[in-house]
């Protein structure tokens, strides 16, 4: 058992190393902020992922008829079920680099 937690936690360490500490100093090493390049796109895209964004939206609580500015959208993984939230009624204004 003490096997499979170590397994874990080194899983985990690589992974959080991997999405945050590695970005964080790309980040320190330019100098400058920049977005995210197209190469690492599917990052955004895992099916991990969007299995999670319906309930983050639910609890942002988004209604039908809001008008909704969607800042930094990348390829729009919350984008398409925003819009399906705020209807037809309501407005999406989504805007990136």
């Amino acid at each position: 058992m003490t096997f499979i937690k170590a397994f874990v936690y080194i899983v985990l360490g690589v992974a959080i190393f991997w999405l945050f500490g590695l970005k964080l100093m790309i980040k320190l090493g330019k100098g400058r902020s920049a977005p995210c390049p197209g190469s690492l796109s599917w990052l955004v895209d895992l099916p991990i992922r969007k299995r999670y964004m319906r309930s983050v939206l639910d609890h942002v609580g988004l209604k039908p008829g809001e008008i909704v500015l969607e800042l930094g959208p990348g390829p729009g993984a919350f984008t398409i079920d925003a819009a399906r939230m705020v209807g037809d009624a309501g407005k999406l204004i989504a805007v990136d680099v």
